[in-house]
């Protein structure tokens, strides 16, 4: 099952949704979390004021409240998915940085691969060269 795709939704179209989470027509059941726990909120929220009389004033306080709550979360969930995409492509990376490692005769070439690994894996960007070049001081 594919959830729906919020990046790139105009503010008139979430606005649409909005609507119709209010007024009890907006299917979001393949809605990513953070969508799907704000359109559920304003549903009720509609459902409270429309068979319960809850007063128009508290409706448009909690949606505020829960838009602010989506905006917060959307975010974090946005950066949860960067940093994991970050970290699956330095594993893929230094999978073939280990390949190199069991392929090279050379200890330098061996140790050169082997500092890309670590540097990837740890996101320590210089690592390779600081140490490189502490080496290459430390010879002459």
């Amino acid at each position: 099952m594919k959830h729906m795709n919020f990046d790139g939704l105009s503010a008139d179209e979430f606005r649409e949704l909005e609507r119709s989470a209010w007024d009890g027509t907006l299917d979001f059941a393949m809605f990513p979390a953070a969508e799907y726990k704000f359109f559920d909120t304003v549903r009720t929220i509609g459902y409270r004021h429309r068979h319960e009389k809850y007063p128009m004033d508290f409706c448009k306080q909690d949606i505020e409240q829960a838009r602010k709550v989506y905006e917060k979360e959307a975010e974090q969930l946005r950066y949860n998915l960067e940093a994991n995409r970050v970290y699956q492509q330095a594993k893929i990376q230094s999978g073939e940085l280990v390949n190199r490692i069991y392929k090279a005769n050379d200890p330098a070439a061996k140790l050169d691969a082997a500092l890309m690994c670590v540097e990837l894996l740890t996101h320590e960007a210089g690592l390779r060269d600081r140490n490189l070049k502490y080496l290459e001081d430390k010879r002459k």
